[in-house]
């Protein structure tokens, strides 16, 4: 963690980090580093709201102090907390206001329920409820939603995870780069797409498509990794 002042907390247990804030019990939901994915995290986060709630806690997310994969070294949205990159926060308080508070708690590193978002109506609900896509995400998405997608332009999408799926336990292989493209001209062909867009951060992927699709493909142009298939994935 970025944080040494944290590195020996408890998880669950009251912490006083200052006089503010003493009619209020904050849940810090924090996860010690592992190489996590978007959705992991979200799942995490999700599950931990659910549970703070439940024992009448403020819920707070940490993804300062407890960085991800994906929090960088320098202020983005003038913030160090990574979930601030993509997500509203969830309620008024800061963490500098939780952390001059009275009344502290940690959550544990690992889920508290084992069911997916999308198998469990209680998640869902707290997910339709609390995780709110920031703004300008939604306006950059708008953007291109009108440029690419016209009434009668009909595309097809392509949405492959290949670098992470390599060196994470628990995932399956990601497929062939030459499987993938096989199938998608299958089915592009089939249904008469007139466009095709391609979702990855793997370069591999993105090169192939390009090479094949030339002109038909819409791609944002992004920063990507080169995998290797047996070691680092950037």
């Amino acid at each position: 963690q970025r944080n040494l002042k944290f590195k020996y907390l408890k998880n669950n247990k009251k912490y006083r980090f200052g006089n503010k804030n003493k009619d209020k019990s904050f849940y810090i939901i924090k996860r010690r580093f592992n190489a996590t994915g978007m959705f992991s995290n979200v799942t995490f986060v999700v599950d931990h709201i659910n549970y703070a709630l439940k024992k009448n806690k403020i819920p707070i997310i940490d993804m300062e102090n407890f960085p991800t994969v994906y929090n960088e070294k320098y202020k983005i949205k003038n913030s160090l907390n990574s979930w601030n990159y993509y997500f509203l926060p969830l309620n008024k308080f800061s963490l500098k206001d939780v952390y001059q508070s009275s009344n502290v708690m940690f959550s544990k590193d690992k889920r508290i329920k084992k069911t997916l978002i999308n198998n469990d109506d209680e998640l869902i609900k707290i997910f339709n409820k609390y995780i709110k896509i920031n703004k300008e995400i939604i306006r950059k998405f708008s953007k291109i939603k009108k440029k690419f997608f016209k009434k009668n332009n009909k595309i097809m999408c392509v949405h492959v995870i290949g670098s992470i799926q390599k060196s994470v336990r628990g995932h399956s292989l990601p497929p062939d780069p030459d499987d993938i493209l096989k199938e998608s001209v299958k089915i592009f062909k089939k249904m008469n797409c007139k466009k095709i867009i391609i979702i990855t951060e793997d370069l591999i992927y993105l090169n192939i498509f390009k090479n094949y699709f030339k002109e038909k493909l819409i791609y944002l142009k992004v920063p990507r990794s080169k995998p290797f298939f047996l070691g680092d994935h950037n």
